[in-house]
């Protein structure tokens, strides 16, 4: 199980940086007006950027409540919100690597 998880956070980290290249090279810098603006329309690209916002912010409480140290978990909690998947995959593969097979260890808190 160990190995599958890390294979596929590991796969998914790296098309998602491949893509963040990708787009940050073709597309202007500010993602927050787009993102933020298309929350204003009834459409499904708006219900679509709420369900990943909503998810990053709950993602940045476990990774608060998960962490030692609170100036770490907020640090990582404002890095979940602002890089999103880059820093999330990268979190949960050190989280799984880090903490052996059993995987009731890699989402408790330490």
């Amino acid at each position: 199980m160990r190995k599958f998880v890390l294979t596929f956070v590991g796969v998914v980290w790296c098309v998602m940086v491949l893509k963040t290249i990708l787009v940050s090279g073709a597309q202007e810098s500010s993602f927050i007006t787009p993102f933020f603006g298309a929350m204003l329309d009834p459409s499904w690209q708006a219900h679509f950027n709420l369900d990943l916002l909503a998810h990053s912010l709950l993602l940045s409480c476990w990774f608060f409540w998960r962490e030692r140290s609170i100036a770490l978990g907020f640090i990582f909690s404002l890095c979940a919100i602002g890089f999103g998947a880059l820093f999330s995959f990268a979190y949960l593969w050190l989280a799984v690597w880090k903490n052996g097979e059993n995987p009731h260890h890699w989402f408790r808190a330490k």
